[in-house]
């Protein structure tokens, strides 16, 4: 039994490794010009993210043994994540996601995830004590949807984080390329019900409600037990809602966006990690909204992760 410290934030998900187009609108059916490999995988974002900030976070997930598995793990632990609970296999190589970027702002990728490292995450002894000693565990909707094993490892997780009492927060980050199988639908639902932190944007969260308005998607998940719901919006304000209370914060601009991959999970890891220090929620949103516009500034998922020194600086220059 681990009798260590525990990390107060967990997250457990996909590692992976990302390379993307030089060119805009460049099929990924055809050769091209390629850069990376970039340390990618939503809840490493999320984590690297949440560590900058100052948050005490671990994440739990799997890797190859192989140049891919070490540049992330590497990356990660530089940054202040806890990687103990990332097994190494050394029978599968580490996850890729590969992606493109087209010139009305839309992106597709193309995962090797559900047969790789990433998408076969099985929770040890270590790991459940780990998750009855955390405070929050976030999850990401992407890493549900991964591969079926990934699923069932996640709502276990839920389920023993939440049942210690732990704050559950979800993105449902849906991506079209990965499929909602029967397994996935079910963590889903799982995740949805535990959850007292919703990150969300508009269309997603109508999507998961059946709700036709972001208003009524809210209002339906705060009604069915949620704390908190925040909307996030692109480039447009974000907005936090309580049962009683709204606070709605400007998304921030601080330069050319070069790579919006990887934006939303650096809000989430901000948020959340400021909500740990025992922030006010107007404050975490304000730390979230800098995090996230400082994100898309260098090309690479993770590599426009900011520090808190780093967004209050470009906050206070604003």
């Amino acid at each position: 039994m681990d009798t260590g410290k525990a990390a107060q934030i967990l997250t457990a998900g996909e590692i992976l490794a990302e390379i993307m187009t030089v060119a805009d609108d460049q099929p990924l059916n055809a050769p091209g010009e390629l850069a990376g490999p970039f340390p990618s995988g939503a809840p490493a974002i999320f984590a690297d993210s949440a560590a900058k900030i100052g948050g005490d976070v671990g994440i739990i997930s799997c890797v190859g043994k192989d140049a891919f598995g070490a540049l992330c793990l590497s990356r990660l632990k530089s940054d202040g994540v806890d990687v103990s609970g990332v097994q190494v296999d050394p029978q599968k190589t580490t996850g890729t996601a590969f992606v493109t970027y087209r010139s009305d702002g839309e992106r597709e990728f193309l995962f090797h995830f559900a047969e790789a490292a990433a998408g076969n995450i099985r929770l040890s002894e270590r790991d459940e004590e780990r998750l009855r000693r955390c405070r929050y565990f976030h999850v990401m909707g992407c890493s549900i949807t991964g591969s079926d094993a990934n699923a069932r490892a996640i709502a276990r997780a839920v389920r023993i984080a939440a049942g210690n009492g732990a704050v559950v927060s979800f993105d449902p980050n849906i991506r079209r390329e990965l499929p909602m199988t029967e397994t996935a639908r079910q963590a889903t639902e799982q995740v949805l019900a535990a959850a007292s932190i919703l990150l969300s944007g508009k269309e997603e969260l109508c999507w998961l409600s059946g709700r036709d308005t972001p208003d009524e998607a809210a209002a339906f998940f705060l009604d069915g037990g949620a704390d908190i719901v925040v909307l996030k919006n692109g480039a447009g304000p974000v907005r936090l809602l309580t049962r009683g209370e709204e606070l709605v914060c400007p998304s921030r601009s601080f330069g050319k966006a070069v790579d919006p991959t990887g934006a939303g999970d650096c809000f989430d890891g901000a948020f959340i990690a400021a909500v740990s220090q025992g922030r006010p929620y107007g404050e975490a949103l304000r730390i979230a909204t800098a995090a996230g516009g400082l994100s898309v500034l260098k090309k690479g998922p993770m590599e426009g992760a900011a520090t808190l020194r780093q967004v209050e600086q470009a906050l206070s220059e604003r």
